[in-house]
């Protein structure tokens, strides 16, 4: 409309001011009635709906120069005139056409994507707080469906969430409000026309729409790297790692050295088995992702051409030293103290103990509390080895590891008389405020994953036993001939012998016994563990306790407990039907036995 281009109204027009340019004289009818003083550098602004764009200029510019209202002004003309769907277009993105993953495409999955906002980079963010300028400010908004398919529209920002990091937008059209409740980056109500929308999703009026467009590109190809990287990764943990070659000795040594560096730690002799192990575990998978990128060099197979690796970060240059330098400001002895008053971590007794504990949670977590048998066994004697597994297992988490955890607290702790570790403290005020109360809190929530932890994986794998158990298909023909699955390797489960009761056939075990006996240990070991006492009641005997505090664990009654155990049920009661079909087989005996 103005025939002016970005460059003529943006660029020099910064950080440059104008030749001073000879004015022409003023016309009678700039001079005031009152007064003989000519009115100077008067620009009428023009009145625009939100704020103005964001203009880095002085207030009041050099004699000639250009001033900042005008280039507000011709910015504000500049970005109205820009189409946000044609620069996103030229720069490969277009929402009208339905998504497909380039990544994720190749392997089969294009409608396979990863959340676009995850990947928002805020760096090109103008306002932090654009709602600060106004209450509805104008924009162009994008909703879009499962498909990520929409269309800019006009509409105007009413209100922000800041705990969603969404912005409520008004004035959409009615056919893009209802689309709205499909899409992953949008929400909206029935009883208004608001929706609300990702920053990625909006591009206010006063915004620069070049930068806002990049913004979105930036988005893209970070979320196209991201894919490009999870598929890799893929690849490389499927491949095996039994043959690779391991880090020597001297190289596994310098890791473990290293690892504990430290005075503390040195002091402390802390194991480093499972640091070494985890080293040796990603040197493994560093030469698988270096065969699988030199396989896809040479392999011109369509499958190694699907699987394209995403590309090599730039190698670093090496630094001068081998230590990064930080700038330390005046306050930073004083942040420091700050820091030091807060945390709990200020006395080698306490690395020593969470060390100790650590250790000892290791150690819980490698209790098996149900007997896998491996060989048939009668019904009742199933019962009786997995309610002695259990047993065992809760005496050791009731009894035995609280008695552990207290008497390294004592034993470390034992010189402490007066201070923030004092284990005879009898004040309950002085012991909220203390040190002591946090240690002893973050020790119960190492406690508390520890045993999560191990009763999660125990009953997963009890319930995936049983279920194995059970996966067989039997075939019932006849009382002689009875065929299994030729898959099936394992020996049954319960034995049970065929019995005569009552002029009747039978068998010496009920068939409920079947389900009942390993669900009631389903849920037993759980039952246990809800009362241990935390360690803080039995470390802390002065204070006066008003309730017994025990260990959160995993109850019965949580959601993933009761479909587990309706799973094992299930199965258990679908292998009891044979058992009945097979009893069936000698109701023509029934006279003879008579």
């Amino acid at each position: 409309q103005y025939g002016l281009a970005r460059e003529d109204v943006t660029s020099l027009s910064v950080v440059e001011t104008e030749e001073p340019k000879i004015k022409p004289p003023v016309p009678a009818s700039t001079y005031n009635s009152g007064s003989g003083v000519p009115v100077a550098n008067a620009i009428v602004r023009v009145k625009t709906e939100g704020i103005e764009p964001k203009v880095i200029m002085a207030a009041k510019p050099k004699p000639g120069g250009m001033p900042r209202a005008l280039e507000i002004h011709r910015r504000t003309k500049l970005y109205a005139a820009q189409d946000i769907t044609q620069l996103l277009k030229e720069r490969g993105i277009d929402y009208s056409v339905k998504f497909k993953s380039e990544v994720f495409g190749k392997v089969g999955a294009p409608s396979t994507k990863l959340p676009l906002e995850a990947f928002d980079d805020a760096s090109y963010e103008v306002h932090e707080d654009w709602l600060a300028f106004g209450a509805a400010l104008p924009c162009k908004a994008l909703v879009l469906d499962d498909d990520e398919v929409g269309a800019w529209a006009p509409a105007t920002v009413t209100g922000y969430d800041v705990d969603k990091g969404l912005y409520t937008v008004a004035g959409l059209p009615v056919a893009a409000s209802s689309s709205s409740s499909s899409s992953s980056s949008s929400s909206s109500s029935s009883d208004t026309d608001e929706v609300a929308l990702h920053r990625l999703h909006i591009c206010f009026a006063a915004e620069d729409p070049v930068n806002f467009a990049e913004r979105v590109k930036a988005a893209h190809t970070a979320r196209r790297a991201a894919e490009a990287q999870l598929l890799f990764g893929l690849c490389v943990d499927c491949m095996p790692t039994e043959g690779c070659a391991t880090p020597d000795d001297d190289a596994l040594r310098r890791v473990a050295a290293l690892a504990t560096c430290t005075r503390t730690l040195r002091a402390l002799n802390p194991s480093t088995d499972k640091i070494v192990q985890d080293c040796a575990q990603d040197y493994a998978r560093t030469l698988n992702g270096i065969a699988f990128r030199a396989v896809h060099k040479t392999d011109t197979s369509e499958l190694m051409q699907l699987l394209e690796p995403p590309p090599l970060s730039e190698e670093r240059s090496v630094p001068e030293r081998g230590t990064h330098l930080i700038e330390r400001s005046s306050s930073y002895k004083d942040a420091f103290a700050a820091f030091r008053f807060q945390s709990c971590l200020t006395r080698p007794e306490v690395f020593a103990i969470i060390t100790d504990v650590r250790a000892e949670n290791e150690k819980m977590l490698l209790l098996k509390p149900f007997n896998h048998v491996a060989k048939s066994t009668r019904v009742d004697d199933f019962g009786k080895l997995q309610r002695d597994a259990t047993d065992a297992v809760a005496v050791k988490l009731k009894k035995e590891w609280p008695r552990y955890v207290t008497t390294c607290l004592r034993q470390h702790l034992r010189h402490v008389t007066k201070g923030w570790y004092n284990l005879e403290e009898s004040s309950d005020d002085i012991y909220k405020k203390s040190k002591l109360k946090q240690f002893l809190r973050c020790l119960n929530l190492m406690m508390e994953a520890c045993m999560r932890t191990l009763l999660t994986n125990s009953v997963n794998d009890y319930a995936s036993f049983l279920k194995q158990c059970t996966q067989t298909q039997v075939t019932v023909q006849d009382c002689s001939t009875v065929t299994n699955d030729s898959n099936f390797r394992r020996p049954p489960l319960f034995a049970v012998d065929l019995a005569v009761e009552d002029d009747a056939f039978t068998y010496s075990s009920k068939l409920d016994s079947f389900v009942n006996v390993p669900l009631e240990r389903f849920d037993d070991l759980m039952r246990q563990t809800q009362s241990i006492t935390r360690v803080e009641r039995v470390v802390m005997r002065n204070l006066f306790w008003s309730f017994e505090p025990v260990m959160k664990s995993v109850h019965p009654s949580e959601d993933w407990v009761s479909v587990l155990r309706e799973e094992v049920r299930t199965a258990l009661s679908a292998s009891v039907e044979p058992l009945k079909a097979y009893l069936e087989t000698y109701e023509p005996y029934l006279d003879f036995l008579r």
